[in-house]
């Protein structure tokens, strides 16, 4: 009888040889983004020269194996490059969406492609749970906002979304800091509903035996804090 896909995983990572849960940490030299900018410019021939040595980690996307190579997909919040990995047996078991960390030096291969020919891997984290099809994408509108972590790994595009969000959002505080302006946190849970035709979310006190309301506007204790 064949095993579902998490139970097969599971067992994988017992007959491992790496356990992921003894590794106390990993440190990288650099991140995809700074390697993809530092080297893009270099042919096959004066990366081959350079043998610039690099410490990466990042999640595999994508796992290929061609006879006694394999090729796969690191991704981290940066980028995406190739890894080129000869004859490894612990490497071909590993699965997409496991987490690793590796080491080895920057090449392209015959057609061009960045890559990097890995020396040495550590396991530092395994996906249990299959992720969706890379291939197809995670279309269902429906499951990507209720799984919206999946929904960052599959697609780059919305998780670059996410980036632009936060250098904006930290962007704005700058601007504002600069300017001696204070940043401040409203009540989330208020005592009299207010939002003029908005209809309130109602939630029950039991400590305090009272009726408290969602908030809808900052309006109104933004406008005592000025007073």
């Amino acid at each position: 009888m064949e095993l579902p896909l998490e139970e097969l995983r599971k067992k994988k990572l017992v007959n491992f040889s790496q356990n992921p849960f003894q590794q106390n940490k990993f440190v990288r030299t650099n991140n995809i983004g700074e390697i993809i900018q530092l080297f893009s410019q270099f042919n096959k021939e004066e990366l081959a020269e350079k043998k610039e040595k690099v410490s990466v980690a990042g999640r595999i996307l994508r796992i290929r194996s061609f006879g006694n190579l394999i090729f796969a997909n690191l991704v981290d919040q940066t980028g995406t490059i190739q890894l080129k990995v000869s004859k490894n047996k612990d490497f071909a078991e590993l699965d997409i969406g496991d987490i690793i960390g590796v080491k080895g030096f920057i090449c392209k291969t015959d057609k061009g492609e960045l890559s990097i020919e890995v020396k040495e891997f550590i396991l530092l984290s395994k996906c249990l749970r299959p992720l969706p099809d890379i291939h197809y994408g995670f279309n269902d509108v429906e499951e990507r906002f209720r799984k919206r972590y999946l929904d960052f790994i599959i697609n780059s595009e919305k998780r670059e979304i996410l980036v632009i969000r936060h250098k904006i959002v930290k962007n704005i505080r700058q601007f504002l800091d600069q300017r001696e302006f204070i940043e401040i946190e409203t009540p989330i849970l208020v005592s009299e509903a207010s939002g003029a035709q908005a209809k309130p979310f109602i939630t029950r006190h039991n400590k305090l035996h009272r009726d408290f309301y969602l908030r809808i506007a900052t309006e109104i204790p933004l406008k005592k804090l000025i007073v």
